[in-house]
């Protein structure tokens, strides 16, 4: 038995990866900084301004529950990231009317932002309690990490899916 039992990354993109993406993960080989300079193509999320210095900006602050999370994770010129301070994005766009309308920006931006994964992370620390309570059965149960799983698949040649990572134990 894995003891991961839900996969968050997964989830918290609301799709499915396959392949290499799957197995890597969404930063895999690259540092956050040039990741964020793709996905907003070296713009200020704010106001679109580009040549310009850029900061890695905290959509929700850490002073107010963010993380460190990269849907969390914006790029901002200087002056946006000094105005917006510690202002959730809502607050800091809504007097901002020619940048609301701008391509429905507050509406792109929260889009990245991801509701936390508590659920699953609660889910996830049941495991113990499964096994336990198998265990009970008269059956041994052995539960071991995803890197057993990987290595178990890899050596039987199977791809990484949900059914055959549970063949694969």
């Amino acid at each position: 038995m894995e003891h991961v039992a839900f996969d968050v990354h997964s989830m918290s993109t609301g799709r499915p990866f396959a392949g290499v993406e799957y197995q890597r993960g969404t930063l895999a080989g690259i540092e956050s900084r040039a990741y964020l300079h793709a996905k907003w193509n070296s713009a200020c999320a704010y106001c679109d301004a580009t040549g310009v210095p850029l900061n890695v900006e905290h959509l929700r602050p850490r002073s107010r529950g963010g993380s460190n999370r990269i849907s969390n994770l914006v790029l901002a010129c200087v002056p946006c990231n000094k105005a917006k301070d510690n202002m959730p994005v809502e607050v800091f766009l809504a007097d901002r009317p020619a940048r609301l309308a701008r391509l429905a920006r507050l509406a792109k931006i929260l889009r990245q932002a991801r509701t936390p994964l508590n659920d699953a992370t609660a889910m996830n620390a049941t495991l113990w309690q499964l096994v336990k309570a198998l265990g009970t059965l008269g059956r041994p149960v052995h539960p071991w990490s995803g890197a057993r799983t990987m290595w178990n698949r890899e050596a039987m040649g199977l791809d990484k899916t949900h059914t055959m990572a549970f063949r694969s134990e």
